[in-house]
């Protein structure tokens, strides 16, 4: 096999990793959000009226199928007035501790996420 094929076959075994991870975290978040609306009382249509989205789309983040925005995360948490590390699986919920890179946020945006982090943690 030439050096160019196995770089190849690794770069897709990363890919299919990634993938499988990404998915992965998507069904896990998904079950957490549907575990707290119903823990709320609330069906999918009532709490897609609040977050303004439709029920298909709830449906579809429930389901892990619907990739969930860390904004909406937040606009869930507010709506089921949970924590949002709540909807993290358990093991990744230091993701929403983390600092954010300077690179990938404007400073405007990195303060607003300190605020919102810290709101939500009181």
């Amino acid at each position: 096999m030439t050096e160019r094929s196995k770089k190849i076959i690794e770069n897709l075994q990363k890919e299919r990793k990634s993938y499988y991870n990404e998915h992965n975290f998507y069904l896990r978040l998904g079950k957490l959000i549907e575990k707290a609306r119903k823990r709320a009382d609330l069906t999918q249509e009532e709490l897609a009226k609040v977050l303004d989205v439709s029920r298909v789309t709830m449906g579809l983040m429930e389901r892990g199928t619907q990739k969930t925005a860390i904004h909406t995360l937040f606009r869930i948490a507010d709506a089921l007035k949970v924590p949002a590390d709540e909807l993290f699986p358990e093991d990744m919920r230091d993701l929403l501790s983390a600092p954010p890179r300077s690179k990938d946020l404007s400073e405007e945006e990195v303060l607003r996420l300190r605020r919102l982090l810290e709101s939500q943690s009181k």
